[in-house]
């Protein structure tokens, strides 16, 4: 039922709980522990991966349509580079004592600092903040969507968002917005550094639980 060979291209363009089924499922996750991981009826999970397959399928097949239409050779790829992470993000700032201070209040520590600047991590998370040349700042929208292309914010998954909001806050932290649901899966609250930068706390929500199996054919309803 599953294609393994093909490295699931197309799994990151699904929904979250789709991703997810159609993970635990190719690695034999029995249909109670995946209704369990998505807080959804067992009676659900089977009509859940169909959904996921066909949606699997149209965007492998969209993908492999465009790169079709454009009659030259596929484009490089890494995909077989399946060890690749993420190691760190820098931000530039203006003082860097000051921009170290505040993200410790965040909950990072310093790893390292060199005349270069400072490598401090929290959890996963690990951030390179070193000192800019040039002090002028150009200040993005909240919005990401209303920004110029470049890199716009940092988001930091927490356990508890509103628990996080109400410590800092007490702790003399200024937020932009107060943790809120949003329409993308999570509820956030955004705050910015002392240069700047956007930044969002946020707890990913479980997916609404369903008494039934949902109402969607496998051929229907499929578009995001």
């Amino acid at each position: 039922m599953h294609d393994h060979a093909s490295g699931r291209r197309g799994l990151d363009q699904l929904p979250l709980a789709l991703a997810a089924a159609l993970r635990l499922s190719d690695v034999g996750a029995p249909h109670a522990l995946i209704a369990n991981a998505l807080a959804i009826e067992p009676e659900g999970v089977h009509a859940l991966i169909e959904i996921a397959e066909a949606k699997l399928r149209r965007i492998q097949s969209n993908t492999s349509t465009s790169l079709l239409k454009t009659g030259g050779p596929r484009p490089p790829t890494l995909d077989g580079m399946n060890d690749m992470t993420l190691d760190n993000i820098g931000i530039g700032a203006r003082d860097l004592d000051r921009t170290l201070a505040f993200y410790e209040q965040l909950g990072f520590t310093a790893a390292s600092r060199s005349s270069r600047g400072a490598t401090i991590v929290s959890g996963h998370a690990k951030l390179f903040v070193f000192t800019v040349r040039h002090a002028t700042v150009s200040r993005r929208s909240g919005d990401p969507v209303a920004n110029a292309p470049g890199l716009d914010h940092l988001s930091f998954a927490v356990a508890d968002v509103d628990g996080a909001y109400e410590r800092l806050s007490a702790a003399g932290v200024e937020f932009e917005c107060a943790p809120a649901d949003t329409d993308w899966g999570a509820r956030a609250a955004s705050l910015r550094d002392p240069d700047g930068t956007s930044l969002f706390l946020l707890t990913w929500r479980p997916p609404p639980v369903t008494s039934e199996a949902p109402n969607v054919s496998p051929d229907e309803g499929l578009d995001q």
